[in-house]
């Protein structure tokens, strides 16, 4: 899947501040949601998700010395941050992208990791852009309905919905040396897609599409499609704005070093703790 409506999902970007990516769980049962063309217990209809998700879907068109190339990306803020694939934008001497309406706008890479395929591109609007609304990945089951919105096969194909079901979670797919976990979907995906977003039945994006698998000589292939999740990748995606890089989660840990015992420290007094946490004397 190569190169080819609410505010809560991402916190107002300031002169000194960068906006911030949230995860929101799923509508809660609530009579008042049906005015909102919710059904808390089987979602939204499809029409009702692509007229939510569609106006914060976005064509990326890069140029690089080789030429042009496309993929999708998802508005995250309402000033113009917005998520794709680092490969649709790796090596890129110049980046656009093009609404859903049609306007085109020159955009700034904030921030690219090839290890995730994750990357931040940022276009100045002249008014504020529709930012998706994002939902909880680790919620997703097995079976459930699951849709893509995209510009499969180039920017003349731009705005177009698939749909499937989420076919597994937690799909761990070896990539160039390196180990991701995915979500696998039969929505269809393909060139072009890469970048654009995995919507749950609620019109939350739950993932980054990614990649397909394709066919080859031996093996026919269909619908196994691929998405990074987006729970377990919002801390990267908030490092790439902030740093333009990601530094990793923060970890707490302990060493230990021998002390020497002396009879001004006293043997007794001296402990440390060993790897299953229990007091253990010192060496």
């Amino acid at each position: 899947g190569g190169n080819a409506n609410s505010d809560s999902s991402a916190s107002a970007s300031t002169s000194d501040s960068a906006p911030t990516l949230q995860i929101n769980s799923k509508p809660e049962s609530d009579s008042s949601n049906s005015s909102d063309n919710y059904d808390t217990a089987d979602g939204m209809a499809g029409e009702d998700i692509y007229k939510k998700v569609n106006p914060s879907v976005v064509s990326v068109i890069s140029t690089t010395s080789e030429g042009t190339g496309s993929g999708s990306g998802v508005i995250m803020s309402k000033d113009g941050y917005i998520i794709t694939n680092n490969h649709v934008v790796d090596g890129a001497q110049s980046v656009s992208v093009q609404l859903s309406d049609g306007t085109s706008l020159d955009a700034e890479i904030i921030g690219t990791d090839e290890q995730t395929d994750l990357a931040v591109i940022k276009v100045t609007p002249t008014s504020d852009l529709t930012a998706a609304e994002f939902g909880d990945s680790d919620e997703l089951e097995p079976g459930e309905y699951a849709y893509a919105i995209g510009s499969p096969g180039g920017v003349q194909f731009a705005n177009t919905i698939t749909g499937g079901r989420i076919s597994a979670i937690n799909r761990d797919l070896t990539v160039n040396d390196r180990v991701m976990t995915l979500i696998q979907t039969d929505a269809s995906i393909n060139n072009g897609n890469s970048g654009g977003p995995l919507i749950n039945v609620y019109g939350q994006v739950v993932g980054i599409n990614t990649m397909k698998m394709g066919s080859s000589s031996t093996t026919s292939v269909e619908g196994l499609g691929f998405a990074i999740p987006i729970a377990s990748t919002a801390y990267m995606i908030n490092d790439l704005i902030a740093y333009g890089e990601v530094h990793g989660e923060v970890m707490i840990g302990i060493s230990v070093q021998p002390v020497p015992v002396t009879a001004e420290n006293g043997e007794s007094a001296l402990l440390v703790m060993d790897a299953s946490g229990s007091d253990s004397p010192g060496m």
